[in-house]
C-alpha cells in the first residue's frame, strides 16, 4: 500500500509540474497577445493621428481655395465697375476674371477630390481598426477559455493530490 501511494504521489506530482508548465506557457502567450495588442493600438493611434493631421492640411487647403475664390469673385466684380466706363476694358477685364474664376473651380474640384479621397481613408482604416478589434476580442476570448480550462485541470489535479 505505501508503495502504491508513493507511485500514486509521484504520479500526481509529474501531472502537477505539467499542469504548471502548461499554465506558464499560457500566461507567456496571454503577455505576448496583449503586447502585440498595445503595439497595433499604437500603431493605429499613430496612423489616426497622421491621417487626422493630413485631413486638417487638406481643409485649410480648402480654405486658401475658398478664400482664393472668394478674392477672384470681389476682383471681378470692381472689375466690372471700372469696365463699366470703356466697353473694351470690360471686356478684357471681364475674361481676366473668368479665367481666375475656372482656375479657382479646378483647384476647388481638386480640394473636394482629395478631402473624399481622404474621407476613404479613414473609413477603410476605421473598418481595418474594428476587425482587428474583433481578431483581438476574439483571441482573448479564446485564450481566456482555455485559461480557464487550464486552471479547472490544475484544481482537479490539487484536489486529487
Amino acid at each position: 500500500n505505501l508503495q502504491r501511494a508513493e507511485k500514486e504521489a509521484e504520479a500526481c506530482k509529474v501531472e502537477r509540474r505539467a499542469a504548471e508548465e502548461d499554465r506558464d506557457q499560457w500566461a507567456q502567450r496571454c503577455k505576448v497577445l496583449e503586447e502585440s495588442a498595445e503595439h497595433s493600438r499604437e500603431q493605429l493611434e499613430a496612423e489616426r493621428a497622421r491621417v487626422e493631421e493630413e485631413s486638417r492640411h487638406v481643409s485649410h487647403q480648402l480654405q486658401e481655395v475658398q478664400e482664393a475664390l472668394d478674392r477672384a469673385l470681389e476682383e471681378g466684380e470692381a472689375a466690372r465697375g471700372e469696365a463699366a466706363k470703356e466697353l473694351e476694358e470690360r471686356e478684357a477685364n471681364l475674361q481676366r476674371a473668368e479665367k481666375e474664376a475656372e482656375a479657382c473651380k479646378v483647384e476647388r474640384r481638386a480640394a473636394e477630390e482629395d478631402r473624399d479621397q481622404w474621407a476613404q481613408r479613414c473609413k477603410v482604416l476605421e473598418e481595418s481598426a474594428e476587425h482587428s478589434r474583433e481578431q483581438l476580442e476574439a483571441e482573448r476570448a479564446r485564450v481566456e477559455e482555455e485559461s480557464r480550462h487550464v486552471s479547472h485541470q490544475l484544481q482537479e489535479v490539487q484536489e486529487a493530490l
